[in-house]
């Protein structure tokens, strides 16, 4: 990545729609400021990645009556959905999407679909060193 000293890194493991919202709002928000962005998924976030799942209306924990609510309230105020935000940021060219090679692993996703949905596969050494050359790290 370019701009190192501006570098967002997004560790993205809660698979609740709330924090995908967050977390991909913020990575759109950087993206267009002109910051690099870097966002690894870990577990339920990464399965809900290569499931193609941004967008359902789920929260961690399970909460059927909330579920219900959001979703109500998204369709009232025509918020972006997760899904929409993380295009946006890519659509940029300063987003760089990781997996965990361990959550994957983990979770029963073969390395092939994976790499389908991101740019990499990593491991803590990489992201450790993400780390340590970057300005913000938000876990979600």
């Amino acid at each position: 990545m370019e701009n190192a000293s501006g570098l967002l890194l997004l560790l993205c493991h809660d698979p609740g729609w709330d924090r995908l919202y967050q977390a991909f709002s913020a990575a759109a928000t950087a993206a267009v400021s002109g910051r690099e962005v870097v966002i690894v998924f870990y577990f339920g976030a990464l399965e809900k990645l290569v499931d193609g799942r941004l967008d359902e209306f789920s929260l961690h924990p399970r909460d059927e009556q909330a579920e219900e609510l959001l979703e109500e309230r998204v369709v009232e105020t025509g918020v972006s959905s997760p899904r929409s935000l993380l295009d946006a940021a890519c659509a940029t060219g300063r987003v760089k999407l990781l997996a965990c090679s361990a959550s994957a692993n983990l979770v029963g996703l073969e390395n092939e679909e994976v790499r389908t949905v991101v740019d990499e596969i990593v491991g803590w050494p990489t992201v450790i060193e993400l780390m340590g050359h970057c300005s913000h790290v938000l876990y979600l």
